[in-house]
């Protein structure tokens, strides 16, 4: 059951009490910096950007791990401090300063930026210390921020990294429901103005040059009006409601609130000493402007004055919003939601009204209309507000989409419904895989072996478990790290099987195949020889003393089996030679009264019918 009032309710009670009992928190968010492309009417364009990766402030950062532009909303409770914890995926160091706030406390980062000039004076390139480029990070604490409303930016290359979209707003509460002491408000609207010139961004300009200014895009909240946008907030008239104006850009813009007036509150988090009626607001660069605003039911244009309300040169765009404010009860209000669902299997909250977005909005709102779909599934939103979803194959995580609610013609806020996927264990999946050897030769296969080419989609570690042994021959299995090795004295083909084993479950079993080929018989090696014997003494010379096999190991050096020693040549000087097969000598008498060198040749053959290189046999005769 969706119980978020009863936890809404309790959780403000918790908040108020822990405030009476417990000494300052801290708002800590951890923010990256990083490079994205994003779509301006309809043209794409590259910046540099924040995302938000983790806080601490329930409801801040709806879009964890998205780079935006500008970037997340940063909450600051009332009496917190605020804590970033910068991680810089960007080629220069980054840093973080909020104008209107003392300079940060900075650990774990390099220092402030310097160069020399050309008449070799230093300069600072950065207002404070830095997380390093290439992944460097910085922790940047604000103790006892004032309330209001500021902007947050790079303090580091300020003219390139700031234009490039490294800012964002960032706000603070004097207390619950109180913009400043005695300024309470009922909702806000959020209008941070800022521009873009392409020349800045696309190539990226090194180094930046921002004395020809020429912005083609004027954006509010990031995205310059088009026809058949949303209201930029729907409120009801009987709320004050806070407008927080910022100016990221470098032009000074005029907002102006058509048709009504509003009270001027604070200018760059400073309240004035007494509120001022208004229906435009100077907003100069980098300013920051607060105003109380008590509509009356209608649709209220806030526009530039500036005459900022073209993209790229063609009307009717730029820096125009609305305000849709209901009668008092007749708005609709999106409430965000949060649903639970399990890898690869559909959530369907069909079955139940309760499930349904639409039950947790206040105002009455009938039907829900899809603002922008899910990102890792498919998802269909039925009007009465239940859904399906189906996650992509294999998808654990966080999964989003928004939607407005209508009562009528009247719609609602934007809202965000979360879903939680979680993660089931994937089986791993292994692959056939084939290896040869030759007749009697040891195959050695080392790790990963078998889990070679095999996977998991969960990226578990593997193990392999074997199921089979091969019908024969020697089989020695690894420490299950996917090696073994084996041998077989047959020639022929065979097979074991195996399974790859994710740490909880075993693969389906996949077949190794090993080609044992029938042995190639090598020639037996002949090495000459040398003797010496008396003219009367016959002589035994074992030929094969330092013959080999190449078949054979040579270490030690082993005879050649079954051999079969044939002479080529008789003695040239008329010796004679006899040979003994079964011993490999052969014997040689000298001729009657010779002296001097005698010399014959032979060959080997071994049992299979190799036959050597022919070798030669000198025998020196003395008297």
């Amino acid at each position: 059951m969706n119980c978020k009032r009863t936890f809404r309710q309790l959780a403000l009670a918790l908040a108020v009490a822990a405030a009476m009992a417990s000494p300052s928190f801290a708002a800590t968010y951890g923010l990256s910096a990083g490079t994205a492309t994003i779509t301006v009417a309809g043209q794409n364009v590259p910046v540099w950007g924040f995302v938000c990766t983790s806080t601490t402030v329930v409801g801040a950062c709806p879009s964890l791990g998205t780079v935006t532009v500008p970037g997340p909303v940063l909450v600051v409770p009332p009496g917190e401090d605020l804590i970033i914890n910068l991680t810089n995926n960007l080629p220069e160091p980054v840093s973080i300063i909020i104008p209107g706030q003392a300079l940060p406390a900075v650990s774990g980062g390099i220092a402030q930026g310097a160069i020399t000039d050309t008449q070799g004076r230093q300069r600072l390139t950065s207002f404070t210390g830095q997380a390093a480029a290439s992944g460097g990070t910085a922790t940047f604490t604000w103790t006892g921020p004032s309330p209001g409303t500021y902007l947050y930016q790079s303090g580091s290359h300020v003219t390139q990294q700031v234009q490039m979209g490294l800012y964002g707003a960032v706000t603070k509460d004097a207390a619950a429901g109180q913009a400043y002491p005695g300024v309470p408000y009922d909702a806000q609207v959020i209008l941070l103005y800022s521009e873009i010139d392409r020349a800045l961004h696309d190539p990226l300009a090194l180094p930046a040059n921002a004395i020809n200014y020429k912005p083609s895009y004027f954006l509010v909240n990031g995205q310059p009006f088009a026809a058949g946008d949303p209201p930029v907030a729907s409120v009801t008239s009987d709320q004050r409601v806070l407008l927080r104006f910022l100016n990221a850009g470098l032009n000074t813009h005029v907002p102006a609130l058509q048709g009504a007036y509003m009270s001027m509150v604070a200018e760059d988090g400073k309240p004035y000493p007494y509120p001022r009626e208004q229906y435009s607001v100077l907003l100069a660069a980098g300013k920051t402007q607060d105003a109380i605003f008590n509509p009356t039911a209608g649709t209220f244009a806030v526009w530039d004055r500036s005459l900022h309300l073209s993209n790229a040169g063609a009307t009717g765009g730029g820096m125009f919003s609305t305000i849709q404010v209901a009668a008092a009860g007749g708005v609709p209000i999106a409430v965000a939601d949060a649903y639970a669902a399990t890898e690869d299997t559909t959530l369907d909250t069909t079955a139940s009204f309760l499930n349904g977005v639409l039950f947790n909005d206040t105002g009455s709102p009938t039907t829900a209309s899809l603002v922008a779909g899910t990102a890792a599934g498919a998802l269909t939103l039925n009007a009465a507000g239940s859904f399906t979803y189906i996650p992509n194959a294999n998808f654990n995580g966080t999964d989003s989409f928004t939607y407005r609610a209508f009562a009528g013609a009247v719609g609602s806020n934007v809202a965000t419904v979360t879903i939680t996927v979680a993660a089931v264990n994937d089986a791993a999946v292994a692959n056939a895989d084939a290896y040869a050897t030759d007749q009697g030769v040891l195959l050695t296969v080392a790790g990963p072996g078998v889990l070679g080419n095999d996977s998991d989609v969960d990226g578990d570690p593997l193990t392999a478990v074997k199921l089979t042994d091969p019908a024969s021959g020697t089989l020695t299995w690894g420490p299950n790290d996917g090696s073994f090795t084996y041998t077989n004295a047959a020639a022929g083909t065979y097979t074991f099987t195996y399974a790859a084993n994710d740490g909880t479950v075993n693969s389906a079993s996949a077949t190794v195949t090993i080609t044992v080929n029938p042995h190639v018989d090598q020639a037996p090696v002949a090495v000459d020889d040398f003797n010496t014997t008396r003219t009367t003494t016959p002589v035994n010379i074992n030929v094969l003393g330092n013959d080999y096999d190449p078949d054979l190991p040579s270490t030690p050096p082993l005879p050649i089996t079954g051999r079969t020693v044939t002479i080529v040549s008789k003695p040239n000087r008329g010796g004679t030679v006899a040979v003994d097969n079964s011993t490999g000598v052969v014997t040689y008498i000298a001729k009657r009264n010779f002296r001097g060198t005698d010399t014959f040749s032979y060959k080997v053959t071994d049992s299979l019918g190799a036959t050597s290189n022919v070798a030669y046999v000198r025998i020196n005769v003395v008297r």
